[in-house]
């Protein structure tokens, strides 16, 4: 994990390293391809579209803009 991805005084800084998350978007992707005992990854984004489940890097990237309005 890098640097600037850990936590200081109880606030994510704004800056993370992209390597976490594709790693994150990566994990998700192998848990639904053996989950729907598939090897064909439009099947799979298919169904995350059906299921409403994001990748984690698209919800970092909206819980930051939320977190930004509330400023």
């Amino acid at each position: 994990m890098c640097a600037s991805a850990f936590v200081w005084h109880g606030s994510m800084r704004a800056t993370d390293c992209s390597g976490t998350l594709q790693a994150l978007d990566f994990a998700m992707n192998r848990v639904l391809l053996k989950l729907f005992k598939t090897s064909n990854i439009e099947i799979i984004e298919g169904c995350r579209r059906f299921l409403h489940v994001e990748l984690p890097s698209v919800q970092r990237g909206k819980r930051f803009q939320k977190f930004l309005s509330q400023l």
